[in-house]
C-alpha cells in the first residue's frame, strides 16, 4: 500500500510545480512568436529585394517585440484571470 502511495504521489505535480512551468511556458512561447514574425517579415523584405541591414533588422525586431508584449498585456487585461480591468 505504501508503494501505491508513494507512486501515485509522483505522477501528480504540486500546484507550485505546475505554476512555474506555466510561467517558463509563456516567454518561450512569446520569444518564438516574435522570432517567427521576426523572420516573416525580414524574408518579406529580402524577397521584396530590399534587404535590411542589421541597424534596420534591430529595429524591426524591437517594434515586432512591442507588438507583441503590448499584445499579451491587452489580451490578459481584457480575458485574464479575474486580475485587471475587464472590459
Amino acid at each position: 500500500m505504501h508503494r501505491s502511495s508513494a507512486r501515485s504521489s509522483s505522477i501528480h505535480h504540486p500546484p507550485a510545480e505546475a505554476e512555474e512551468s506555466r510561467s517558463v511556458k509563456a516567454p518561450a512561447n512569446t520569444a518564438a512568436v516574435i522570432l517567427t514574425l521576426s523572420l516573416a517579415a525580414w524574408f518579406y523584405f529580402y524577397v521584396a529585394s530590399v534587404p535590411l541591414s542589421g541597424a534596420q533588422t534591430t529595429v524591426v525586431v524591437a517594434i515586432i517585440t512591442v507588438v507583441v508584449i503590448g499584445g499579451r498585456w491587452l489580451w490578459s487585461m481584457m480575458y485574464g484571470s479575474g486580475k485587471g480591468h475587464r472590459w
